[in-house]
Protein backbone atom coordinates (compact mmCIF):
# COMPACT_ATOMS: atom_id res chain seq x y z
CA UNK A 1 0.00 0.00 0.00
CA UNK A 2 1.13 3.46 -0.84
CA UNK A 3 1.42 6.24 1.50
CA UNK A 4 -0.79 9.44 0.59
CA UNK A 5 -0.55 12.70 2.90
CA UNK A 6 -2.89 15.19 1.70
CA UNK A 7 -3.40 19.14 3.17
CA UNK A 8 -5.89 21.78 3.07
CA UNK A 9 -5.04 25.06 5.09
CA UNK A 10 -6.14 28.87 5.31
CA UNK A 11 -3.14 29.53 3.27
CA UNK A 12 -0.06 28.50 1.36
CA UNK A 13 1.66 26.57 3.49
CA UNK A 14 5.00 23.91 2.52
CA UNK A 15 4.50 20.21 3.71
CA UNK A 16 8.01 20.91 5.83
CA UNK A 17 6.27 23.89 8.10
CA UNK A 18 2.97 21.68 8.14
CA UNK A 19 5.34 18.27 9.50
CA UNK A 20 7.72 20.10 11.25
CA UNK A 21 11.37 18.99 10.69
CA UNK A 22 10.96 15.72 12.60
CA UNK A 23 7.44 14.46 11.31
CA UNK A 24 9.18 15.71 7.44
CA UNK A 25 11.83 13.03 8.10
CA UNK A 26 9.68 10.26 9.14
CA UNK A 27 7.40 10.75 6.42
CA UNK A 28 10.44 10.90 3.93
CA UNK A 29 11.79 7.91 5.72
CA UNK A 30 8.46 5.69 4.62
CA UNK A 31 10.53 5.71 1.52
CA UNK A 32 12.58 2.36 3.01
CA UNK A 33 9.40 0.43 1.74
CA UNK A 34 7.58 3.19 -0.62
CA UNK A 35 10.64 3.99 -2.28
CA UNK A 36 9.01 3.16 -6.10
CA UNK A 37 8.42 6.99 -7.07
CA UNK A 38 6.34 9.64 -5.67
CA UNK A 39 3.98 12.78 -6.55
CA UNK A 40 3.00 16.07 -5.60
CA UNK A 41 -0.63 17.83 -6.78
CA UNK A 42 -1.61 21.34 -5.71
CA UNK A 43 -3.98 23.65 -6.60
CA UNK A 44 -1.90 26.99 -7.69
CA UNK A 45 -3.84 29.94 -5.68
CA UNK A 46 -2.30 31.76 -9.15
CA UNK A 47 -3.67 29.59 -11.93
CA UNK A 48 -7.14 27.50 -12.32
CA UNK A 49 -6.00 24.11 -12.79
CA UNK A 50 -3.88 21.78 -10.85
CA UNK A 51 -0.29 21.31 -10.57
CA UNK A 52 1.21 17.82 -10.62
CA UNK A 53 4.92 16.71 -10.52
CA UNK A 54 5.49 12.52 -10.14
CA UNK A 55 8.67 10.71 -10.56
CA UNK A 56 10.00 7.00 -10.46
CA UNK A 57 12.87 7.77 -8.17
CA UNK A 58 12.67 7.44 -4.57
CA UNK A 59 11.63 10.80 -3.04
CA UNK A 60 14.44 10.51 -0.24
CA UNK A 61 17.43 10.68 -3.23
CA UNK A 62 15.20 13.36 -4.95
CA UNK A 63 16.00 16.98 -5.47
CA UNK A 64 12.65 17.79 -6.82
CA UNK A 65 11.17 16.30 -3.95
CA UNK A 66 13.44 17.69 -1.36
CA UNK A 67 12.46 21.55 -2.74
CA UNK A 68 8.98 21.11 -3.23
CA UNK A 69 7.88 19.94 0.54
CA UNK A 70 9.69 23.32 1.36
CA UNK A 71 8.34 25.81 -1.05
CA UNK A 72 4.51 27.19 0.46
CA UNK A 73 2.60 26.03 -2.98
CA UNK A 74 -0.73 25.98 -2.18
CA UNK A 75 -3.07 25.41 0.93
CA UNK A 76 -4.57 22.40 -0.69
CA UNK A 77 -2.53 19.52 -2.08
CA UNK A 78 -1.35 15.52 -1.70
CA UNK A 79 2.04 13.99 -1.60
CA UNK A 80 2.26 10.29 -2.47
CA UNK A 81 5.23 8.27 -1.97
CA UNK A 82 4.69 4.76 -4.78
CA UNK A 83 5.31 0.84 -3.49
CA UNK A 84 4.34 -0.42 -6.85
CA UNK A 85 2.04 -3.16 -7.17
CA UNK A 86 3.22 -6.34 -8.57
CA UNK A 87 3.47 -6.46 -12.02
CA UNK A 88 3.47 -2.68 -13.01
CA UNK A 89 6.85 -0.79 -13.74
CA UNK A 90 8.45 2.03 -11.95
CA UNK A 91 7.64 5.09 -13.94
CA UNK A 92 6.36 8.37 -13.62
CA UNK A 93 3.35 8.04 -15.35
CA UNK A 94 2.39 5.00 -12.42
CA UNK A 95 3.21 7.27 -9.77
CA UNK A 96 0.23 9.26 -8.75
CA UNK A 97 -1.40 11.44 -8.59
CA UNK A 98 -2.06 10.52 -11.75
CA UNK A 99 -3.69 13.70 -13.61
CA UNK A 100 -5.25 14.48 -17.35
CA UNK A 101 -3.71 17.62 -18.17
CA UNK A 102 -5.13 18.23 -21.45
Amino acid sequence: MCRLLGYVTDRPRAVADLLGDEGLASFTALTAVHGDGWGMAWRDPDRPATRTVTSAETAADEADYQRLVREPLASAGLVHLRWATGGLPVRPENSHPCFDHD
